[in-house]
């Protein structure tokens, strides 16, 4: 049988108040009572959701659950935010910008950091905002621009960074090309005093990778890197006999690039 009583909006609200509660509870009708109880545990069951939504989570509570643990001695591991992702889609990074200052800029001054909106992508109707490379480029650094010791920690994090893109992590091809790639130039003989010349071949064979996806071969690495100390040693030699103002003009390479100890085919000038 329905009941005949009814009760206000208002006044259920103040039911829902514990200390006025407990004033009237005497006089509170089994049915009423259930329904106060229903509500409380409707109450408390959104509240929790709402709590355990990462959508409802401030930046700050973020940072405190997110905490990783800190080893004396090792580096922190550093994360990559989406925009970078969403980038290297679009546009071709430089070296400079995994240093691990610039990773902690990216993270730590995304949302003012200058973008770029590109036209949607095929199958999709809106335009992303990326960052904006060029002007990015200023402040992180150009290419070539980097000591040998910083190009070194530049290549974990750029490894990282593509084993992450890799579907197959660590294992695919993509994340195993740019292994075999950057060790070949971390593990070589005199790997600091021919920095400045081993550097220019690196960014020349990354560049037509990217461009033409070229197979990692190290017999092709070696006879880049073999005429490309020849080409050292020759400029070395000239600036003994004629001063260090003498430089020796880049001959043009079989890539398009200039430079001349490309290992790659393809045609377009950078």
């Amino acid at each position: 049988m329905a009941s005949l009583i009814t009760i206000e909006p208002e006044d259920f609200a103040q039911l829902q108040i514990p200390s006025f509660f407990m004033s009237v509870h005497d006089y509170i009708y089994s049915s009423l009572a259930k329904k106060l109880m229903d509500e409380e545990l409707r109450e408390k069951e959104e509240k929790k959701r709402k709590t355990d939504d990462p959508a409802n989570v401030s930046p700050e509570q973020l940072r405190s659950t997110n905490q990783v643990e800190w080893v004396v001695g090792e580096p922190v591991s550093i994360g990559f935010v989406q925009t970078l992702y969403d980038t290297k889609l679009c546009a071709a990074f430089l070296l400079p910008f995994f240093l691990s200052k610039n990773l902690h800029t990216l993270i730590d001054e995304s949302a003012t950091l200058p973008t770029v909106k590109l036209n949607p992508l095929p199958g999709e109707t809106k335009g992303i905002y990326i960052l904006d490379v060029k002007r990015l480029s200023t402040q992180f650094g150009k290419e070539l621009s980097l000591s040998c010791s910083q190009w070194s920690e530049d290549a974990g994090n750029m490894w990282n960074f593509q084993a992450l893109r890799d579907k197959n992590g660590t294992n695919g091809d993509h994340a195993i090309w740019f292994e075999k790639h950057l060790n070949f130039f971390n593990r070589l003989d005199k790997h600091e005093e021919l920095y400045d010349m081993w550097k220019v071949v690196e960014l020349e064979v990354h560049q037509d990778h990217c461009s033409c996806k070229l197979k990692f071969a190290a017999g092709d690495y070696d006879r880049a890197l073999g005429l490309a100390e020849e080409g050292h040693k020759l400029c070395k030699e000239m600036q003994d006999l004629f001063g260090a103002s003498w430089a020796v003009a880049p001959r043009p390479s079989s890539n398009g690039h200039g430079g001349g100890v490309g290992i790659g085919y393809s045609n377009r000038n950078r």
